[in-house]
């Protein structure tokens, strides 16, 4: 016999979800991402903070996201079933981001995520190097490292996203393309 099961933490009554907001919608994920970060550069956040979190899926704290999850579900069933999941492999990163993404958009930036993919639009490169500080303290807390050797601050059109990059066009429209190296990180 084969049970599927699908749990979901929904937003508070009249919140708009922010995958939305985020670019993050469930049919076309990554070209919403994509789009979402294209705007960003177009409004004129051309600086990037690229994180690339160290092998986000083998280093999480089992214990880190089901303290997360026990503040949002009373049901301790539900949260004995989770961890069963969790460890037999099963992962769900959004859990454990959420409390950097709210983090991030309290303070009004930019970020476009997709996975554990995450990226934040700034308008200089200063701000870029201090919101990328302010990831390293929190990513710490959550017991995560950021990979240092793939992170970085840098202009948009100079850092690929999800297979893509980003040139400026033309009346200075920013535009996409496939990018040369495909979906790896430069």
């Amino acid at each position: 016999m084969t049970v599927d099961l699908e749990v979901r933490i929904l937003p508070e009554p009249g919140r708009r979800d922010r995958r939305e907001a985020q670019g993050r919608d469930r049919e076309g994920a990554s070209e919403g991402s994509v789009h979402a970060a294209q705007r960003y550069v177009q409004e004129g956040r051309r600086i990037v903070v690229d994180v690339d979190l160290e092998k986000f899926f083998d280093r999480v704290n089992h214990d880190v996201l089901m303290e997360k999850l026990a503040r949002g579900l009373a049901d301790k069933r539900v949260l004995g079933l989770i961890r069963r999941y969790l460890q037999s492999g099963v992962m769900v990163n959004g859990v454990l981001l959420d409390e950097v993404d709210k983090e991030l958009e309290k303070r009004g930036h930019a970020l476009v995520r997709y996975a554990d993919d995450g990226r934040v639009f700034v308008h200089t490169r200063r701000a870029g190097e201090r919101v990328l500080n302010h990831l390293r303290k929190l990513y710490s807390k959550l017991q995560l490292r950021i990979n240092e050797a793939k992170s970085a601050v840098a202009r948009a059109w100079d850092r690929d996203f999800l297979g893509y990059s980003m040139w400026v066009g033309p009346s200075k429209v920013v535009r996409l393309r496939v990018a040369k190296k495909g979906p790896s990180r430069r």
